[in-house]
């Protein structure tokens, strides 16, 4: 992939937020405030509110393709792409999220996920999402909607989750490991 634009740093903001982010890049990979996060790199208290965001593939509200790590942060709003579709996170490659929770509307075409659209490796810890999620493809979940590895702990989702197959309340499709979480929702 293109890691042109990657952030690498730490960025603290300070808890204040951003409001009405408007990004329409409907045939680009890696789609958020933050394209591509690197490995090693810190993003913490960021509040995004109202965002509209669209793209392709790897698509987050926060970060596109993210390998570092986030805390104390959130969205809200809409975003939409095709793969690897998510409120906070597109796609986690490695790194940990910690204390932060999406409420948005996702739409997505496979691997679609309220905070993450698709987990490779990773942890996500003290996480929610009260995102509705919506897949014309397979693979949907409340919180995260493909998790093949790395964790998912103390974590839960209540928002509405729709697909045609691999639906789930928490997890969409999963071969990593889950402790301690929970959801409450309407799946169909």
């Amino acid at each position: 992939g293109n890691e042109t634009g990657s952030f690498n740093g730490t960025l603290n903001g300070n808890n204040y937020t951003i409001s009405d982010l408007y990004i329409n890049r409907t045939g680009e990979t890696y789609v958020g405030l933050f394209g591509y996060l690197s490995a090693g790199a810190n993003l913490t208290n960021i509040g995004l509110v109202n965002v509209n965001i669209t793209g392709s593939i790897s698509v987050g509200g926060l970060v596109g393709l993210s390998k570092g790590n986030i805390n104390m942060s959130y969205v809200t709003g809409n975003v939409s792409g095709t793969t690897n579709t998510g409120g906070l996170i597109g796609y986690v490659v490695e790194g940990e999220v910690f204390n932060s929770y999406t409420l948005t509307r996702i739409t997505g075409s496979g691997r679609t996920g309220g905070l993450v659209g698709y987990k490779t490796d990773g942890l996500l810890r003290f996480t929610y999402s009260s995102s509705n999620v919506s897949s014309s493809s397979s693979i949907a979940g409340g919180l995260v909607g493909y998790q093949t590895g790395g964790a998912i702990l103390s974590s839960f989702a209540t928002g509405d989750v729709s697909a045609p197959s691999f639906l789930g309340g928490l997890v969409g499709s999963n071969t990593g490991t889950i402790t301690s979480c929970y959801w409450n929702n309407h799946s169909g």
